[in-house]
């Protein structure tokens, strides 16, 4: 028998696949667009020493999300798309182990992520050329990218091993990279005021954050060790991830049976009631909805995508009240950086769980077969678009109402509080609040008009969820970020652009596309 067949048949059928080389190219033209504007906003701000070394910062930033969303939406719900078709217990049948079956995907799904940033390191280099970087630093910051790349890949593996819904796997796997990329370097500084005997945070030189912060040449020097430490850690906590979803494949692909009426509900099943309702709740739910429109009978209100947002709402609500403690009798620099870094952080989080959203029922229907019975029902296409758009604004509304009004109750509260005690408002530290409040909430309102059309549009004609919800944040959220650095009218343009685009080509025959697309006539 062959020695990991899998694999080796995956690098066969990938060896004759177009988009094995075309995503080389595609890759290459974004990091040229990319490495453009980054060089036009250095020039511009000569921020963090010379245009090169800035330029070489703003890159990698980018690289460094892209390669932590990687597992996210390519391994994430590889698995699992296997355990709902049915087709993992046919690969078990026969002599296969779990590793084979783990590192084939592996390799299916991180060839082309893989060879895209191999790509983008040529171009990542050419501030070696002009100067203010150094070779050892890029080194470092390669060998940081492809241990993240890594990371996230495999994390998105095991979380896809022991799952079986699409969005649980996808939402799993962004909680998992959040917490080790994010989580534990935000508890590590937390702990730095604690006393040495008590700090654990050697602990978080696990997460793939400190390679990457600790590779520049001014950091490096005093954290050699901490980079190296970490760089190896991380790694063999990916190692680690890839021999957990090897072993538990085997025992988790079985569908679960449904526990005897009566018993006690377990943890799991107690914490999804509270978040999906009880059947009796959901029946009357989806009735009331199947009166309004069938297809937002059919989309549903997806409320594990509605529970996460809560989720960053609430925590967006400690964070932003939490302000109202930070010192400013040096100014409101903190408060500011806190508002706008950390705001646009989770602001990034809810654009990609709407574009989840945004592009889940399409994309499954097409796979599953259920948009060609729409075709044969009377139903519209503007009933069936409406249907869409009524389940993502009913997801929507209230989470995103909410984050927008937490960002402007410290400035309000900061005014009501002057008032309160007889003081002379503060302007200064009012205004810039209230401004970074209005940017952000413009930004937010324009991608998700966007998000919500073009990804609309992308679901029609990519049949892979995943790769609908990708390319729709890779168009609307990431790349005009890039534009947004020289000049945010760019990303003001992209979203109109893209909504135009997504609104007029859902607005046409749906169902003569659909039919055509389905090869209906």
């Amino acid at each position: 028998m062959t020695f990991l067949p899998i694999v080796d048949r995956e690098l066969r059928e990938a060896a004759r696949r177009k988009s094995t080389y075309r995503v080389r190219w595609w890759a290459t033209i974004l990091a040229l667009v990319v490495s453009l504007f980054s060089l036009l906003y250095a020039q511009m701000l000569r921020f963090g020493g010379s245009v090169g070394n800035s330029a070489f910062g703003l890159f990698t930033a980018y690289a460094f999300g892209l390669s932590l969303m990687a597992g996210i939406f390519l391994t994430a719900d590889c698995l699992s798309e296997e355990k709902r078709e049915g087709t993992l217990g046919l690969l078990f049948l026969t002599d296969l182990k779990g590793y084979d079956v783990v590192l084939g995907k592996f390799a299916a799904r991180s060839l082309n992520a893989l060879y895209g940033l191999l790509a983008l390191l040529p171009l990542a280099g050419l501030p070696i050329l002009i100067g203010g970087l150094t070779g050892g630093e890029f080194s470092r910051m390669a060998l940081a990218l492809v241990n993240a790349l890594f990371f996230s890949l495999t994390a998105g593996l095991l979380v896809s091993a022991v799952s079986r819904d699409s969005q649980r796997a996808m939402g799993g796997a962004l909680g998992l990279v959040l917490f080790f990329a994010a989580g534990l370097p935000l508890l590590a500084a937390s702990a730095v005021h604690l006393p040495p005997l008590v700090r654990w945070t050697p602990l978080a030189w696990i997460s793939p954050f400190y390679c990457y912060s600790y590779a520049m040449e001014p950091i490096y020097l005093f954290h050699r060790n901490t980079y190296w430490w970490s760089l190896a850690a991380s790694h063999l906590l990916s190692w680690l991830f890839l021999g957990l979803s090897a072993w538990v494949l085997p025992y988790a692909w079985q569908d679960k049976g449904v526990g005897v009426k009566g018993t006690a509900l377990s943890a799991w099943e107690g914490w999804r009631q509270w978040g999906l309702g009880t059947p009796e709740t959901r029946a009357r739910r989806r009735s009331d909805e199947l009166e309004v429109n069938p297809v937002l009978w059919l989309a549903g209100c997806n409320r594990a995508v509605s529970r996460s947002l809560w989720m960053i709402v609430a925590a967006w609500a400690l964070i932003a009240l939490g302000t109202l403690f930070l010192p400013t009798g040096q100014g409101n620099g903190a408060e500011m950086t806190v508002m706008a870094g950390v705001g646009m952080v989770f602001a990034f989080l809810i654009k990609a769980l709407l574009a989840v959203q945004s592009c889940r029922f399409f994309a499954e229907a097409r796979r599953d077969g259920l948009l060609e019975l729409l075709l044969y029902t009377p139903l519209t296409s503007r009933e069936i678009i409406d249907g869409q758009s009524q389940a993502f604004q009913k997801v929507m509304l209230a989470p995103v109402a909410s984050f927008l009004g937490l960002l402007y109750v410290p400035g309000l509260i900061r005014l009501l509080w002057t008032l309160a005690i007889g003081a002379r408002p503060s302007w200064d530290l009012i205004g810039p609040l209230w401004a970074v409040g209005g940017g952000l909430t413009l930004s937010l309102l324009l991608d998700l008009l966007a998000i919500r059309w073009f990804g609309m549009w992308l679901s029609l004609k990519v049949k892979n969820p995943t790769y609908a919800t990708g390319l729709t944040i890779l168009f609307v959220v990431i790349l005009p970020s890039t534009g947004c650095a020289v000049c945010c009218v760019f990303t003001l343009l992209s979203d109109l652009v893209l909504f135009l685009v997504g609104y007029t080509q859902c607005q046409q025959d749906l169902r003569r596309s659909l039919a055509r697309q389905s090869g209906i006539t």
